[in-house]
């Protein structure tokens, strides 16, 4: 383990840590929900979505499945979250269902994230550890500010396997990863 004084990098989670994902999902699929008489309210919606993210991303880390880019999950979640509500998936255009999908790249950062970074950043390299594929950081990066080194799903691998941690080793060890989200 790393000693305080010997840390060069902080990586971070970015879903929950960074970004409101649940509002921000929410604020997105609300209109899209009223448009189509879903009869949910639009953070039970989000909720639901977010649940089937974990089990999507276990089929690819045992390899049941092959990998895919988040953004692929996501989208086939949304169908099934859809169908799970009872909506007539013939009756919403795939695009209006992909531009539902680009809600995660429309996250807001917490109000302090910004700040938080801005300040850790003068003192260390900073990085998104995240599951999320190079266009999502992109995306929500340009709503907060630029990291430096994407990690985790641009390696092919999911975070949390232990794979993902030793590709996000850049200094041996000299790189500390921080989240506050149970994922």
């Amino acid at each position: 383990m790393a000693t305080a004084t010997a840390i060069k990098a902080l990586l971070f989670d970015v879903f929950g840590t960074v970004v409101d994902w649940r509002s921000g999902v929410a604020r997105d699929a609300g209109p899209f929900l009223s448009r189509h008489a879903v009869p949910v309210d639009a953070f039970e919606f989000a909720d639901a979505w977010r649940r089937l993210y974990v089990p999507a991303m276990k089929e690819i880390q045992s390899g049941r499945r092959p990998f895919v880019r988040l953004d692929v999950l996501h989208r086939e979640n949304l169908v099934k979250v859809m169908v799970g509500y009872g909506v007539d998936m013939n009756s919403i255009a795939a695009d209006e269902l992909d531009e539902l999908n680009l809600a995660w790249h429309r996250l807001d950062p917490w109000s302090d994230s910004v700040e938080g970074l801005l300040r850790l950043k003068r003192r260390f390299i900073i990085a998104p550890l995240s599951n999320g594929n190079i266009r999502l950081m992109l995306d929500m990066a340009k709503r907060a500010e630029r990291w430096r080194r994407w990690f985790g799903q641009s390696d092919r691998v999911y975070k949390w396997k232990r794979r993902g941690h030793q590709a996000a080793d850049l200094i041996a060890g000299s790189v500390a990863k921080y989240a506050s989200s149970g994922v």
